[in-house]
C-alpha cells in the first residue's frame, strides 16, 4: 500500500455565508485548502486516476455545491465539505480541511476554521 496525500490548495468557493445581513448581500469567496489521505498504489500501478481522487472533478463539484449553498458558519460549511468528500471518495483515510474567509476582520489576511478527520 502506498499511502499518499492528494491536495488542492487555495480553491475558491463562492457562496453565501455568514450571520450578518451585509455578509449575505453577495456571495463571498471562501478559500479551501484540502488534503486527503488515500492509497494510490493501484492508481500508480495502472496509471489510472480512477483508482485515486480526481482533484479537478472534486474541485468542480465543490465549486458547484458552494455556489448553490448557504451556511451561517464556516464550521457547518466545513462539515458539509467533509461529508461530500466522504460520499464521493469512500477510500479516503483522512481529510484535512482549512477554510479561510478573506477580508472579514480588519487588519487580518483571513480568518477561518481548520478541521482534521480520521476515517
Amino acid at each position: 500500500m502506498i499511502k499518499s496525500n492528494i491536495f488542492i490548495d487555495e480553491l475558491g468557493l463562492d457562496t453565501f455565508i455568514g450571520i450578518y445581513e451585509w455578509e449575505l448581500a453577495d456571495r463571498q469567496t471562501v478559500i479551501a485548502d484540502l488534503e486527503i489521505t488515500v492509497d494510490i498504489s493501484q492508481a500508480a500501478k495502472d496509471d489510472d486516476v480512477n483508482y485515486s481522487i480526481n482533484y479537478e472533478e472534486l474541485a468542480n463539484h465543490l465549486r458547484g455545491w458552494a455556489h448553490d449553498n448557504h451556511c451561517k458558519t464556516l464550521e457547518n460549511f466545513a462539515y458539509d465539505i467533509i461529508a461530500i468528500i466522504k460520499d464521493m471518495h469512500s477510500s479516503a483515510k483522512k481529510i484535512k480541511l482549512r477554510l479561510t474567509k478573506v477580508g472579514i476582520v480588519p487588519h487580518t489576511k483571513g480568518c477561518g476554521v481548520s478541521v482534521e478527520v480520521d476515517l
